[in-house]
């Protein structure tokens, strides 16, 4: 009886919340021209297919009735790449930036809009996020995009990241 009870309360408390699974659509500007998305083409689409999958991961925080409409104008990734060789974080020159422009709509009408310049200066000092930055692709291009979405749509700070 008390686990039927908890269970009407929990659904009851569900139907009084709004459905989430937003939607996002992603576009890549003019990505030859990004300062630093990879250092092969292969990896470069990868990279790019990241990023969207991530933003796609965001939005599902998002009302089920809204629709964000993202342009990355700008990527220049974290650390630095030389040939083949794995990407190397040496000094504040290699701060992970992207700069995208947002569209947010609800039910078709614009709700939120803008374009943002993202970057963070204190990147390579984060030693919390050490293990999961050597391990983890694009680990602070995905930081970034999570605080950026907290701080302009609300809700939970990561995205879940496969």
């Amino acid at each position: 009886m008390m686990k039927a009870l908890r269970i009407l309360a929990a659904i009851l408390a569900a139907a009084g919340m709004p459905a989430l699974a937003g939607t996002v659509e992603v576009k890549f500007a003019d990505p030859q021209q990004y300062a630093d998305v990879g250092g092969t083409r292969g990896e470069q689409f990868q990279n790019l297919e990241k990023i969207a999958r991530h933003l796609e991961r965001l939005a599902l925080r998002l009302p089920a009735n809204q629709t964000l409409r993202v342009d990355v104008l700008e990527v220049d990734m974290a650390g630095t790449q030389f040939g083949l060789n794995p990407r190397v974080v040496r000094n504040m020159a290699d701060i992970p930036r992207l700069q995208l422009r947002y569209t947010l709509l609800a039910g078709g009408q614009v709700v939120a809009s803008g374009e943002d310049y993202l970057s963070r200066l204190d990147y390579a000092r984060n030693t919390a996020g050490t293990f999961n930055r050597s391990y983890e692709s694009l680990y602070d291009e995905k930081r970034l995009l999570d605080e950026w979405f907290a701080t302009r749509f609300g809700g939970h700070m990561h995205a879940t990241r496969y």
